[in-house]
């Protein structure tokens, strides 16, 4: 039988910590629900918790007692004497022991049953709770039918926006999916990742890890963006009249619409990662970058594939966006020496990131030798879409890519094969059709 003694404790135990301990409050939550609480005192504490961290106040002793009421204020002052650092192993050991406690109560309603008919019902809460402890959903083919028929009449779904047309319209990225963006060093990953943050961070609620370049360094980098002022001039601090206007109007307006933190941290796991992700209450998180994440393994092979691993989790379990920076392995050489663009096989350490990333980028230099030429974005994985390739402009003053126009020659040739192909029967002579971006026209 489980220990009554021993289950108060660890009951104790997890209220007193995220009594103590806020940061740790989004853990506990995605791990135990009020039916894990067999103490009414804890149940209740535990219960005006979650109401405050909904609604996004401060989760303390004060809060907390007003939230639940002055008669849990001797209960408060007891679980504050009860504390951990590793709260995810007593969360899972008191689900373990309130699960347990709760078969054994099914238990003894079987076998003090008088008939078949009245254990029927215990078994099939016996049965629940095994499936419930082994996190399987199941799902019918007439409720997966039923839910598909309510999702097509909900309207359109918000898939993320990334600000390059062409990747808005091949990219059905949600909320839950995992996202790697790989690149060499300099190729201007962390630059592109910003700008995407940025623009994301309009609609949703953004955090950006960075385990390389503190605040005051990205924070240079993204006004120089919003603003439109010179990076330069940003790095000397010698904003001229005209840096100032614009960072006092666009760039104010800019950043006054963005919902996004930046997050120093160094030496962090994905653990680290994902409380901090769920205390902040995240919907996508930007990491820069995955394979300096910290990680138990014997070889970096073995630390990448688990971090890879862990980070596909927490996108799914925890339904949030998960964008991952990635470092390319030397890009390999032809017989004459000429480098080969990168493939999806380039990314550095482990072949686990190719298996668990819904959707996968690679960022290089058009030209491999030259470093200040334009850059190349494919996308070299897409579960649900097509892969692709866009040309982008690096204007390294103001810190922000733009889909390359097409040269002269390019739009030439382009209008060229345009005219050669076929007319389509089905549009009329009066019927007009919209001409793709920069289409090169002889009037």
């Amino acid at each position: 039988m489980v220990d009554d003694a021993n289950l108060t404790r660890l009951q104790y135990t997890v209220i007193g910590t995220m009594l103590q301990t806020p940061a740790c409050v989004g853990e506990v939550l995605t791990q135990l629900g009020p039916e894990d609480f067999r103490s009414e005192a804890a149940r209740g504490l535990f219960e005006a918790i979650c109401r405050l961290h909904a609604a996004g106040a401060p989760v303390d002793p004060v809060m907390v007692q007003r939230e639940a009421g002055e008669e849990y204020a001797v209960a408060i002052d007891e679980m504050r004497k009860w504390t951990t650092s590793g709260i995810e192993h007593y969360c899972a050991a008191l689900r373990e022991n309130s699960r347990l406690y709760e078969a054994q109560t099914v238990a003894m309603g079987i076998a003090t049953a008088e008939s078949l008919r009245e254990i029927e019902p215990q078994l099939d809460k016996l049965n629940g709770l095994m499936s419930a402890r082994r996190g399987v959903r199941i799902v019918s083919m007439t409720d997966a039918f039923a839910d598909f028929c309510r999702r097509m009449e909900s309207g359109p779904p918000k898939y993320l926006k990334w600000g390059i047309r062409e990747l808005d319209e091949a990219l059905y990225i949600e909320q839950g999916d995992f996202v790697v963006i790989g690149g060499y060093s300099s190729a201007g990953k962390t630059l592109l990742a910003l700008q995407f943050a940025a623009g994301m961070s309009e609609k949703y609620r953004v955090g950006f890890f960075s385990h390389e370049t503190n605040v005051e360094k990205l924070t240079d980098r993204i006004m120089a963006h919003a603003a439109r002022v010179p990076l330069r001039n940003v790095k000397n601090h010698s904003l001229s009249e005209e840096d100032w206007r614009s960072v006092s109007k666009l760039g104010a307006q800019r950043v006054a619409k963005m919902d996004i933190e930046f997050l120093e941290c160094s030496g962090m796991s994905v653990r680290d990662i994902r409380a901090h992700a769920l205390s902040r209450r995240f919907d996508v998180i930007f990491i820069d970058y995955l394979q300096i994440i910290e990680s138990a393994g014997h070889s970096q092979y073995e630390k990448v594939t688990a971090i890879s691993k862990e980070l596909h989790t927490l996108a799914q379990s925890q339904k949030i966006t998960v964008i991952a920076l990635a470092q390319l392995s030397r890009a390999e050489k032809t017989r004459d020496e000429k480098p080969i663009p990168p493939s999806m096989s380039s990314f550095r350490e482990s072949g686990q990131i190719e298996q668990d990333a819904d959707a996968a980028m690679i960022l290089y230099p058009e030209n491999m030798k030259d470093n200040d030429s334009k850059r190349i974005l494919k996308v070299v994985k897409n579960k649900e879409g097509r892969k692709l390739s866009v040309s982008l402009d690096f204007d390294g003053a103001h810190q922000t890519f733009t889909v390359a126009r097409p040269s002269v020659g390019e739009q030439i040739r382009a209008a060229k094969a345009a005219a050669q192909r076929p007319l389509n029967p089905q549009i009329g002579l009066d019927e007009m059709q919209e001409l793709p971006p920069h289409a090169y026209t002889p009037f």
